[in-house]
């Protein structure tokens, strides 16, 4: 069970689920879920369906699940990773509707909807039944918005992963940490080069002298410990003040040594640096795009300056033709069973990969 606690009564999951609807746009959705929704939570083994509230934390990428009535600090039950998600299908397709079918009769199907999540080849399920349409509209809504993969760039990743890591650190829910909770931190990512002198990485970023640091200042902290000089040295020669590339430097960069053809084109560089800008959550004017030389080395190894050309991220080639007139890929293991300790090469698990996920 996690330790992660709610600070927010029943009523709030009521006044989230006013707050959501067909016509809402999707910052209002995404911070009334984060409230927490009432919905009813189907079961493969247990036989009658029971109330939870759910909550889609965006900052940690978690939808998280509680009980009902529980009191104002209950505990999370469960959590799904949004990394995870696979599908997300409305409908009543899964076998926890299907092993209830008297209870489902007395909800309204058009509230129904499953999620599809795992690490493994068999997927799990989440099946639940919103309260209301307009209720279910915005979950999926949420959901189809979350699992975009343009909001799983490595920097927006990380980004989520520091505000998890500092949330579990927080274990007093003060918004700060100290240094024994810093030491634990290093101790989980294996950061032996600053471990031995942690109480002096603390104190270089504990502005205040409180003994405590915040969640701004454990991110800048973390950003600088994985910050390698000498590679950011290599770029010297690119940067004139050695602190931080300007616009113009970067765009004869990438024209010069990357041989980009498409910084030729007239705002392409600059929307690109605004971009990666804004996904970072870094505060800044975008009317003049730069970048320090540690955020240069980052936007370097990014998806956003990847060789892939992203216009082919979407199928454009004519799909219509037989089977058997496309080359397949796959990797070694594609068509084979899971959990086996044995597993066996199967041919009827290919056209289930081949089926394009539902919409």
């Amino acid at each position: 069970m996690s330790t992660k606690s709610r600070s927010a009564g029943p009523g709030t999951a009521d006044m989230a689920r006013m707050a959501v609807g067909s016509s809402a746009e999707i910052p209002q959705i995404l911070h009334a879920l984060d409230q927490g929704t009432v919905m009813i939570k189907f079961f493969r083994k247990r036989k009658v369906p029971e109330r939870r509230v759910f909550c889609l934390k965006t900052d940690t990428f978690e939808i998280l699940q509680y009980p009902m009535g529980r009191g104002k600090h209950t505990l999370c039950e469960e959590s799904i990773d949004i990394r995870e998600i696979k599908e997300v299908r409305d409908g009543i397709g899964s076998k926890d509707f299907e092993r209830q079918p008297e209870e489902l009769r007395k909800l309204d199907q058009f509230c129904c909807y499953v999620i599809y999540y795992g690490a493994e080849f068999k997927l799990k399920t989440l099946s639940v039944a919103a309260l209301c349409r307009d209720e279910c509209d915005a979950w999926l809504k949420a959901l189809r918005h979350i699992t975009h993969p343009a909001n799983f760039s490595s920097h927006i990743m990380t980004q989520r992963w520091l505000h998890k890591e500092f949330r579990l650190l927080d274990t007093n829910n003060s918004g700060t940490i100290n240094a024994n909770d810093l030491r634990k931190f290093l101790t989980k990512i294996n950061n032996r080069t600053f471990l031995s002198r942690f109480r002096q990485v603390f104190q270089d970023f504990d502005y205040t002298k409180s003994g405590t640091i915040g969640l701004e200042e454990f991110v800048n902290m973390y950003h600088m410990l994985i910050y390698v000089k000498s590679v950011g040295e290599k770029f010297y020669p690119y940067c004139l003040d050695k602190t931080n590339i300007t616009f113009p430097e970067l765009l004869n960069f990438l024209r010069e040594q990357q041989k980009d053809k498409r910084m030729e084109e007239p705002g392409y560089a600059a929307t690109l640096v605004r971009d990666f800008i804004r996904s970072s959550n870094r505060v800044r004017d975008t009317r003049q795009p730069s970048l320090t030389l540690p955020e240069f080395v980052c936007f370097l190894f990014s998806k956003r300056n990847s060789v892939f050309n992203e216009e082919h991220s979407v199928v454009y080639q004519d799909m219509d033709r037989p089977l058997c007139h496309y080359w397949m890929a796959s990797s070694h293991n594609t068509s084979v069973s899971p959990n086996n300790p044995h597993p066996r090469c199967l041919f009827q698990i290919m056209p289930t990969l081949l089926v394009s996920p539902k919409e």
